[in-house]
């Protein structure tokens, strides 16, 4: 999986950025589509709710080490999608969305990825903030679909013999 670190180093390459707060949101951002359209995160590291907004304490610092180049394909998508809605927009702030707010008003540190990929798989739902970018997948075994689909016929038979009644 790709670090919090390389995916900001991808970022600033890809992107003149106004201020480190810009980076955490972004990463944020990503973060959260990430969620909402895979269902997988983009990196592993926490990302805390602090007053000034979504910080990934990773990112802080110095970031010398990180190799853009260890961002995938799939993942360099996302992120190009995500850098063109949100980087020339300054009236998009994830202080005003309910996983950030949520994780202030409990004080939790962390904000959910659960409470992000809710809230965001709700947003793409409903047509708001960026586009899905057509992801690639790789083909599934046709042994495996076939074992999935006869242990799901067998966890389901009682109840669908009662239906069919």
């Amino acid at each position: 999986m790709t670090s919090a670190v390389d995916v900001a180093k991808y970022i600033r390459s890809k992107v003149d950025l106004s201020s480190e707060q810009q980076l955490q949101d972004l990463a944020y951002y990503m973060q959260a589509w990430a969620l909402a359209w895979t269902g997988r995160p983009l990196f592993d590291e926490a990302i805390e709710a602090s007053e000034s907004g979504p910080v990934t304490p990773a990112l802080q610092g110095n970031q010398d080490e990180a190799d853009p180049d260890a961002v995938d394909a799939q993942t360099a998508l996302i992120v190009d999608v995500v850098i063109a809605h949100y980087a020339e927009s300054s009236s998009d702030s994830p202080r005003e969305d309910a996983p950030w707010r949520e994780a202030r008003d409990t004080a939790d540190e962390e904000i959910s990825r659960d409470a992000m990929s809710r809230y965001y798989s709700k947003q793409s739902l409903d047509g708001a903030g960026p586009k899905p970018p057509a992801l690639a997948y790789d083909d599934a075994d046709e042994s495996d679909l076939d074992a999935a689909g006869k242990a799901n016929a067998e966890r389901w038979r009682e109840l669908l013999a009662l239906l069919a009644k």
